[in-house]
């Protein structure tokens, strides 16, 4: 029986006298290049489509963030093959070396019938200790079954022999439908690692096989010195020299100083012949210490103490009896008074009024920390401050910070251990107002692609004028529209109580920016001290509505997009002399757009929303020429490239839908029972009558109504001053 070689000690060589249990013997010597062009036909593409599974200097790389080719080698490119034909067990070994650990966890190499069926996969998935990795393998699935129990290092060759059974049979040490994984095995004797993945309808293995994912992360290797075989002993002992050799120390342990009460941890990672059959021995100052891990190339200590100080190495040993010791890791444990260190002050912190401060203080030291708290020279936990939390830890929070409620003043920290305490510098918390700004200011904090805010965190205060007649959301939030002198906006609160504000009320609002379908409005919390919406007065009268016309929104005159949506969306406005589209007689219920026109073509949405319909359902659908007041609203996604297309108007009572003046009306001839007419332009003529010349057109009384043909209307005056108009509409 021919013995492994370990293979950081001694180069990779392969025999040349191959038997005929041996399939084929792969040394990757092509030139330098893809694989599937430069083996003369041997290897070829089974998935994916980049061409990128490489040799380079006689090694197969396998990458799997930047590469996608996955490449197969056939075990039979001719006829009379006879191991392609029957289920039968297989073997394959070869030399892997990783020199970029996994991330994840995926498979890199498997058997493969055909182009199809994958069994024996070989995983690659970050080891538990740092700096390493470790295989897995799986009968067939696609997730890990079994982890081979030692962690292995980069940079470093490792032999992996893998065996596929798919018989109903055990053949050696493979059990039947099952896969096994041994790393650096000394012969066929060696216990592989077994899958659990039984697999019911097995496949003949008709070649071996490499993959490149993604999935795997970081991961890159080298593959060489490929066998493959129908016994263990060819596939195995094809690929390394034959004769024992001592193991290697890949990872040294160290030492160091430590503190007495507190852990500490010797890590080795070693390599050698029959890897999972290593013995490991720690020695502290040359004699023999027992590891309470057992065999393990950890030695963990859960609390240290003087007595643990000394010279530490890891011995070594594989089953042929060969070993190394590693070098010396020295370890002083000390226990000098040394009180706590603060290695990061709370620092001073100013917050607005009704928003929380959060102090931390980091400290390190020998033993347990305490932490106690300290408020203008009072224990935090003496003053009982039910806004103040977290005394006893690193971190203390302050809610509700007001000038008038204890959370102001100095804090600091004393941490303390058996040694002693260390005070932290002191802190100031301190509260200040929120900016007082215009409308128009917070419009300007806007970008100046899409219009939306770039800062969302901010506090800020207005004071404006509601505009609006309802709540435009379902309660318990609230969503309305308010206007100062300057511009407007929409505010949102959530968690909005009763005693809504109205429209005509003088409000204050605190809170930050945000948008609804790209409309800049201010977002309050009821649950946050710092937001805010206070009522300062009912019954203001509302601004005056700005007058513009359809066309408006690219008008030059109007300064753009941008000037529009600053100076216009969330304000009053009004568009005169409008005509609604819809042929219905009254408005419909629900959610409801409209689209208005004007005699020049123009058009533009009137929009009801679901908590505004209700107010205008069922009223009658105005003929002729009216005119629309409401806030400008917006509806736009926040990508939308072109922001000039979301603008609508959003009247939220039905008076806000008004009659316009009368179009010129010829009378002539009145007489005492008659007012005849011609002229106008609209679809029927309306005798209006009020006993106040003064009072507002759209508060006339309707008298009659007579089609669009020139005539009169009679009237009866019954002694009793009256005013009559006529309105084509």
């Amino acid at each position: 029986m021919k013995k492994v070689l370990l293979s950081t000690l001694v180069s990779c060589l392969a025999l040349t006298t191959l038997r005929a249990d041996l399939i084929w013997y792969e040394g990757f010597n092509y030139p330098d290049g893809q694989i599937i062009n430069t083996s003369g036909g041997l290897w070829a593409r089974h998935s994916g489509s980049g061409g990128d599974a490489n040799v380079y200097n006689h090694k197969l790389e396998n990458a799997m963030t930047i590469r996608a080719d996955d490449v197969n080698r056939q075990f039979c490119t001719v006829g009379g093959c006879s191991y392609t034909n029957a289920l039968q067990a297989v073997y394959a070994s070869f030399t892997v070396n990783c020199t970029n650990l996994p991330t994840a966890t995926a498979y890199f190499a498997h058997f493969i019938n055909g182009t199809s069926s994958l069994q024996g996969r070989l995983f690659s998935l970050p080891g538990s200790l740092p700096g390493t990795w470790r295989l897995g393998i799986s009968a067939a699935a696609g997730t890990v079954n079994q982890t081979y129990p030692v962690d292995l290092a980069p940079n470093t060759d490792y032999q992996v022999v893998v065996g596929w059974n798919p018989t109903a049979s055990q053949v050696d040490q493979l059990y039947s439908l099952s896969a096994s994984l041994w790393v650096n095995p000394i012969n066929s004797s060696d216990v592989g690692l077994p899958t659990g993945d039984v697999v019911s309808t097995p496949a003949i293995a008709q070649g071996y096989a490499f993959r490149q994912a993604s999935s795997s992360g970081n991961w890159f290797a080298v593959i060489t010195n490929l066998a493959v075989a129908t016994t263990f002993d060819e596939a195995a002992t094809n690929v390394w020299a034959t004769n024992a050799v001592a193991p290697g120390i890949v990872y040294q342990p160290k030492g160091g100083t430590n503190f007495v009460g507190l852990p500490w941890t010797f890590t080795a990672v070693a390599n050698g012949q029959g890897l999972a059959n290593l013995t490991y021995t720690w020695l502290k100052n040359g004699a023999p210490f027992s590891n309470p891990a057992g065999n393990s190339s950890v030695l963990a200590f859960a609390t240290t103490d003087v007595g643990d100080s000394g010279n530490y190495q890891l011995a070594v040993t594989t089953p042929y009896g060969l070993s190394a010791t590693s070098t010396v890791a020295a370890l002083w444990v000390t226990n000098p008074p040394v009180p706590p260190t603060i290695t990061q002050q709370p620092t001073n912190t100013t917050v607005y009024f009704g928003q929380t401060a959060t102090l931390f203080c980091g400290a390190n030291g020998p033993g347990t920390l305490s932490y106690t708290w300290y408020h203008n020279n009072n224990t935090v936990s003496s003053e009982g401050n039910p806004n103040v939390t977290g005394d006893g830890t690193p971190s203390l929070v302050i809610a509700n910070v007001q000038n008038n409620n204890g959370t102001t003043g100095t804090y600091r920290c004393n941490v303390a251990n058996n040694n002693g305490t260390t005070p932290s510098s002191n802190a100031v918390v301190s509260a200040t107002s929120v900016p007082v700004v215009t409308i128009d200011y917070l419009r300007g904090l806007v970008d100046p692609t899409f219009y939306l805010p770039t800062n969302t965190t901010a506090l800020w205060s207005v004071t404006g004028v509601v505009t609006v007649y309802t709540n435009l959301t379902a309660s318990p939030n609230l969503s309305i529209m308010i206007q100062d002198a300057t511009a407007g906006i929409g505010v949102f609160m959530s968690g909005a109580a009763a005693n809504l504000p109205q429209a005509g009320d003088s409000v204050t609002v605190v809170g930050s920016l945000g948008n609804f379908n790209s409309i800049l409005q201010i977002n309050v919390s009821a649950t946050d001290p710092s937001n805010l919406l206070t009522v300062n007065s009912h019954n203001n009268p509302l601004p005056t509505p700005y007058v513009l016309p359809l066309s408006f929104t690219n008008g030059i005159a109007y300064g753009g997009v941008s000037n529009v949506i600053r100076k216009y969306v969330s304000a009053r406005i009004t568009l005169p002399n409008v005509y609604f589209a819809d042929p219905s007689v009254n408005f419909a219920s629900g959610q409801l757009t409209e689209t208005i026109t004007n005699t020049s073509g123009d058009s533009f949405r009137v929009f009801f929303n679901a908590a505004v319909t209700p107010v205008v359902a069922g009223q009658p659908i105005p003929r002729g020429a009216v005119s629309v007041t409401g806030p400008m609203s917006y509806f736009l996604s926040a990508s939308a490239p072109d922001r000039s297309a979301g603008f609508e108007i959003a009247p939220t009572r039905y008076e806000d839908i008004a009659a316009t003046p009368p179009l010129p009306v010829t009378i002539s001839g009145i007489t005492a029972t008659a007012i005849p007419y011609t002229g106008g332009s609209g679809a029927q003529f309306v005798l209006l009558q009020s006993s106040n010349l003064n009072q507002p057109l759209d508060s006339w009384t309707r008298v009659a109504t007579n089609s669009a043909t020139p005539g009169s209307f009679s009237i009866s005056t019954g002694g009793t001053q009256t005013f009559f108009r006529v309105k084509s509409e």
